[in-house]
């Protein structure tokens, strides 16, 4: 199973004048979309997700999905009052094709749609062969196509990449953050979040059992959230 989460803001009623002077911390109140494959029980965004170094082969131990519902649980319990989260799913997307570009099937007109609307969009991925997963390209070429009608355009973003591997996807984030430069999203390039994910990382609740880890993810989120008002002060939103 893949998703997607969005990100969006709680925006006032005020002025038009005024909202290009105002930012809604994570976008008006802060709606972020959250994009994540899963890789072999991983999860990919969060939005792919996470942290640590040192390149040694390790046997693969079993451990949680990441796209459980406790792990969306402990994003949104981190996140700031003020950015509200949800999934948006791209796992029944087929494959990309310009072929489609004048007749968009309707999953993806949904999916495009969908991140359109969020104001940010936090992706959580894992890496495969020091990239991202092709389902993760596969949607962000449906939603930054066809040409001219690209739903990334000025739209913030974040990459959190987790792994069972001390290397915590720092590879495939700079794929990444390569592909989303040519889509024109303005990217947070700091701080950056590599994870390395153990079984017990997270409870059935949603809770960071790393005290260590827990607080980095609340700093990452809260970051994010004021990159998201930066960025909307400089190109506002009109929707």
């Amino acid at each position: 199973m893949s998703y997607a989460c969005g990100l969006r803001m709680r925006r006032p009623k005020i002025e038009q004048s005024r909202m290009e002077h105002l930012c809604y911390t994570l976008y008006r109140n802060r709606t972020p979309a959250l994009l994540s494959p899963v890789c072999h029980g991983f999860l990919s965004p969060l939005g792919g997700s996470d942290v640590g170094l040192q390149g040694r082969i390790l046997r693969r131990q079993p451990c949680k999905r990441l796209d459980q519902p406790e792990t969306r649980q402990a994003l949104v319990r981190l996140a700031p009052s003020g950015l509200q989260m949800q999934e948006i799913p791209f796992g029944d997307l087929p494959l990309y094709s310009y072929d489609y570009d004048a007749d968009y099937p309707a999953v993806a007109r949904e999916f495009k749609a969908a991140i359109a609307t969020v104001d940010a969009v936090l992706f959580v991925t894992p890496e495969y062969n020091r990239s991202i997963p092709g389902g993760l390209k596969n949607a962000i070429d449906w939603a930054s196509r066809p040409w001219g009608q690209n739903s990334f355009t000025r739209k913030p973003s974040g990459i959190i990449g987790t792994s069972p591997g001390a290397i915590g996807t720092a590879v495939g984030q700079q794929h990444l953050k390569s592909i989303l430069s040519f889509c024109n999203s303005p990217m947070m390039n700091a701080i950056e979040a590599y994870i390395q994910f153990t079984p017990d990382l997270i409870s059935d609740d949603g809770k960071v059992s790393v005290e260590a880890t827990e607080t980095f993810l609340r700093n990452y989120m809260s970051e994010f959230s004021n990159f998201i008002g930066r960025v909307l002060t400089v190109y506002p939103r009109t929707a």
